[in-house]
């Protein structure tokens, strides 16, 4: 069964759209409309801010403990040098603002109203219950190993 999803959008114009049928993600657009433009400083710019934020327009209601949202940037977008502040969005099942995503860029530029920036991506998460303990763990063959551990080609 395929879980559902309440979206309410500014406007019909900003609704997320999936590419094709098969698409995975779907597409997240510049909610600006009485700026057309909005410029994005490099980061390499003593002005720059931290990050500007853009609106989209969306706002969800997941209401599913096991299943989230996750914003990613979309290929062409991130071709151009801009990225998102946190390189992945996460939207908790209960969160119902507006998707705003934090923007940077490593040169500057625009983006413009209603131009897809980002996609909007739901997976499932899983219940866990964390135990703590007091003793060391079972060893494993990786153990604390990290960064190359298990070889770099």
């Amino acid at each position: 069964m395929i879980p559902n999803v309440n979206i309410r959008v500014s406007d019909e114009s900003c609704a997320p759209t999936q590419g094709t049928p098969y698409s995975a993600g779907y597409d997240l657009r510049v909610w600006s409309p009485d700026t057309q433009q909005i410029k994005i400083l490099a980061d390499t710019d003593d002005h720059a801010p931290l990050y500007t934020e853009i609106h989209t327009g969306v706002f969800l209601d997941i209401q599913n403990p096991l299943l989230a949202a996750f914003i990613f940037m979309r290929s062409s977008t991130a071709s151009r040098g801009l990225y998102l502040m946190n390189a992945v969005g996460v939207i908790d099942p209960d969160y119902q603002g507006e998707l705003i995503l934090r923007m940077r860029s490593v040169e500057s530029g625009f983006v413009y109203h209603l131009e897809r920036v980002a996609q909007l991506v739901f997976l499932p998460i899983a219940a866990v219950q964390l135990t703590k303990i007091t003793t060391e763990f079972q060893p494993t063959v990786r153990g604390q190993g990290g960064y190359g551990s298990t070889g770099v080609h």
